[in-house]
Parts: C-alpha cells; structure tokens; sequence
C-alpha cells in the first residue's frame, strides 16, 4: 500500500510510481457468475470483463465493490455511500472506462497532510489542501520492461490548459460536485478556474 519494489516511498511523497501499483485478482472459471462474462450478439461468450479491465485504471477502491458483486448483493452500495464516499466500481460484471477518474484523500480525520489525488491511466492531479499553490499535475506513461516509469511532473499554475483539462474531466465525472470533495476539497473548482 504506497510502496514500490525498490523505492520504498509513502504516499506523502506523491509521485508516479505509487500513483499505478497493480491490482491483481484472481477469481477461479468455476466461482464467476454468469454476469461476469462478456455475451456477444449471437448469444455466446467471448471472454470477461474482470479479464477486459486488466489494462484499465482500476483502484483499490474496487475490490470490495467486487468481491459483493462476486458474492451476489444486490446494491453494491448504499444510496448514502455513493453520495458521501468515495468508492470504487465492480470490475466483475461491467468495464472500467477509458477515461476513469479515480479518486483518493489522504488526510483528515485518518492524517494530518491533507492530499487529493486524482488520476486517470496516464495522468493525475495531485492537490494539496494546505498549500493550493503547490497543486501539480503529473503525465506518466508505464514502459512493461521497466518497474519505473517516464513521467513529468508540473505545477498546475504553470499549465493553464491542464487545469482546465482536469475541471472538465472532473464535471463530467461527477467529482466537483461529490460529497466527499466537497467536504474535503471546497476550493478544488475556484483553483481549476484560475
């Protein structure tokens, strides 16, 4: 959680490498309930949807939307949790969008540094709540023969297009308007609007 093999850092030191740790699971043919596989037009199967995500931006966040996806709920959460929390998807049963944002806090009431991170597949935007003005925005790309990654890592100030780029991808996620960046995060929109 927050460290990579060799570079031994937390997630208080905020870069590339701990934002894409691999998710890894392994789910048994025989434990998959129909739903999980992908159907096609003329009625067959074609492979699933836990196997089509594997490329895609998934979250830790995922796994407990998941597993009670696996184990048949109904309601993977509550009204008040998806209104309040921040959570993750089934990866079981439905893809994972391309252009997915996830979102994580680190920081009250659980830490003192007060940190919201959001990242896509390639890129992330790294907001510190106690100093705004330190808000960055990090492009990495993962090269599979490499457990590091090429990325540039910027600040949001300096990049008027990035914080426009991220306030659209947050709208159309819903996220600006979430609870929990609302309660956490108030002045994320007025700082994307600079």
């Amino acid at each position: 959680h927050g460290e990579v093999p060799g570079v031994l850092e937390r997630m208080s030191d905020v870069n590339a490498p701990l934002l894409s740790i691999p998710l890894w699971m392994y789910i048994p043919r025989k434990f998959l309930p129909d739903r999980a596989y992908r159907k096609e037009k003329n009625g067959g199967v074609s492979g699933t949807y836990l196997r089509d995500n594997v490329d895609r931006g998934v979250s830790i966040l995922d796994v407990v939307p998941t597993l009670r996806d696996l184990f048949g709920y109904d309601e993977l959460y509550s009204s008040k949790e998806e209104k309040e929390c921040v959570v993750g998807q089934s990866l079981l049963s439905q893809p994972v969008l391309d252009d997915r944002v996830m979102i994580s806090w680190q920081g009250l009431p659980l830490q003192g540094h007060q940190i919201g991170i959001f990242s896509t597949a390639s890129d992330a935007l790294i907001y510190y709540k106690k100093d705004p003005e330190t808000t960055k925005h990090i492009d990495y790309r993962f090269n599979p023969g490499d457990i590091f990654f090429n990325r540039s890592e910027s600040l949001l100030a300096d990049h008027p297009e990035k914080a426009r780029h991220w306030k659209d991808m947050l709208q159309q996620n819903g996220l600006l308007s979430h609870g929990a960046v609302k309660k956490w995060m108030p002045d994320l929109g007025g700082l994307l609007e600079e």
